[in-house]
């Protein structure tokens, strides 16, 4: 049986982290903070992301290494240290149980350090909750669904039922397959940021506003994901850095023949709030409702009060808002969408003005000519002109 050691001693001690992930870089932030303070640990750190570093594990387990802090569910083979039954060993992240069952062998000192998962979906439910009502529910889960991601949507799921409201769960491809019949506004909770990534992608692609017909909240909050979607990315900040620290003094004290908690979860942090939940006052969610309407019906020659009515609200109240947020009138904002359409066509066809003019909403190519000139300075056909001589090329026309 392995003997006590003197903290003095030097240890040598075998990391094998995915630091591809941001979690696991912060986790590997919390160990390097353990031995800054010990100063008597010789880290061997293996990327397990990489296969090249296999023959690094057996290399590490042969020169008998004292203990190891692993995230099982990597790119490597992790036989060698399954194999070493007396080797201390802590895993972060608890895995599958089948995985765990694997490396927990009688006589091995041995913990897990893991995130406290029910903590995630609960707190998932009191930030969705307090931001608004909204009409549907939903939990987009991991697509291994695995434990970890369950227990987060079946606490979000009860902590939501409390207040009588009804959680939906759902893949990602579900999601999308559904989403015509869902009803919004929707508050959207996924298992972890890319996921949270995909189903901003599936939103845009139908043509949902966000935030307005669906807020999005991911996991982990991974920064180079979340700092840049469209819109930014709301995220449960996990305690990853505090894990590997409870990680390295889980494996010191085992190491040192003590006892330690076998297992032990962190709740997470806090929700870091970015765009895709930061709920829209009405005025702006009104002037954003306004503005994807005459966007869709620029070539119907929709006209303000056909707005006004289609929004439910009358033109003053409308025009009065567009004020509030924009500081220009919703004619203004029409007139701007229609010449958008205009200079497209201008430059992407060769369609007679004339015949522009009507598919864009104005009466006239005579109206159209002094609207034009008063923005551009120069009438519709010398901008096409100007525009061909800079970007020449066969353009499709009105045959």
């Amino acid at each position: 049986m392995r003997q006590a050691r003197r903290k003095t001693a030097r240890k040598a001690v075998l990391i094998v982290l995915d630091l591809s992930y941001q979690s696991a870089r912060e986790q590997l932030a919390g160990i390097y903070r353990f031995q800054q303070k010990q100063r008597n640990w010789d880290i061997t750190l293996i990327p397990s992301n990489d296969p090249r570093f296999q023959p690094a594990i057996l290399q590490s387990i042969s020169a008998n290494v004292d203990g190891a802090i692993i995230k099982i569910g990597s790119a490597l083979d992790m036989t060698p240290v399954q194999l070493s039954k007396r080797l201390p060993l802590v895993i972060l992240e608890r895995p599958q149980r089948e995985q765990l069952a694997a490396f927990r062998v009688p006589g091995r000192p041995f913990a897990v350090i893991g995130i406290d998962n029910r903590k995630v979906g609960a707190m998932a439910a009191d930030y969705l909750s307090h931001l608004g009502n909204f009409a549907s529910y939903i939990f987009i889960h991991d697509p291994n669904d695995n434990e970890w991601s369950r227990l987060r949507g079946s606490s979000f799921q009860n902590a939501m039922r409390k207040q009588n409201l009804r959680v939906s769960i759902l893949s990602l491809d579900d999601f999308e397959r559904r989403l015509p019949a869902l009803e919004t506004p929707m508050a959207i909770f996924t298992a972890f940021d890319l996921l949270a990534t995909n189903v901003l992608k599936i939103c845009r692609r139908a043509n949902m506003s966000i935030p307005g017909d669906a807020v999005v909240l991911g996991v982990d909050n991974d920064s180079s994901l979340c700092e840049s979607t469209v819109p930014t990315l709301s995220s449960i900040r996990l305690a990853h850095e505090n894990l590997g620290l409870a990680a390295a003094r889980a494996l010191d004290a085992l190491m040192d023949g003590k006892k330690t908690r076998a297992n032990e979860e962190l709740p997470p942090h806090d929700v870091i709030v970015r765009n895709s939940t930061t709920y829209l006052p009405p005025a702006r969610l009104l002037v954003d409702r306004a503005q994807r309407l005459v966007e869709e019906h620029v070539k119907d020659g929709i006209r303000v009060c056909d707005i006004a009515r289609r929004l439910g609200v009358s033109p003053s109240l409308l025009k009065l808002r567009f004020r509030q947020v924009q500081n220009r009138s919703p004619r203004d904002m029409l007139i701007a969408t229609r010449l958008d359409e205009v200079c497209r066509l201008l430059k992407t066809t060769s369609y007679p003005v004339n015949n522009i003019a009507k598919m864009c909403g104005f009466s006239s190519s005579i109206v159209l000519n002094h609207i034009f000139n008063r923005k551009f300075g120069t009438s519709p056909g010398k901008w096409r002109k100007s525009e061909h001589r800079k970007a020449p090329g066969n353009l499709p026309s009105a045959e």
